[in-house]
């Protein structure tokens, strides 16, 4: 599966509730940053929660159709590379970024893993917030 194909498969998880899709390919326990503010997240049904809790942020301001869209794939160096990648709702019927990520991966026999992610953003006001579920 390409970079692109695992995003937008992400987008649709994250859309559908499809929470356990969207983590397959975590290794725990995930460090993540989220505007700044670091956390480890434990466990896969602690990042099942984040990303319910994300979804549920998402939805109550309104955004709808869900998507993420690869903005650069870094050449893999030993084994490791990063994944910049936008994530956008649909409000008004018009597209706009919610948040971005880094997500910096692992090569493996079967595709890649995540091992840590950092997520920025100016739209979703509180998302730190949504660490303190995981």
């Amino acid at each position: 599966m390409t970079v692109d194909d695992q995003i937008s498969r992400a987008g649709r998880a994250l859309g559908a509730g499809r929470y356990d899709q969207i983590v397959a390919h975590y290794a725990f326990p995930l460090p993540i940053y989220v505007n700044g503010v670091a956390a480890v997240i434990a466990t896969r049904p602690a990042a099942e929660a984040f990303y319910h809790a994300l979804h549920g942020l998402i939805e109550a301001q309104g955004y709808g159709q869900f998507q993420g869209r690869a903005v650069s794939v870094e050449l893999p160096k030993r084994g490791r590379f990063r994944v910049w990648t936008d994530w956008s709702g649909q409000i008004e019927g018009r597209a706009q970024v919610l948040y971005q990520t880094v997500c910096y991966n692992a090569l493996t026999e079967t595709g890649h893993r995540t091992e840590m992610v950092t997520m920025e953003s100016r739209a979703l006001r509180e998302i730190e917030r949504l660490l303190a579920l995981a």
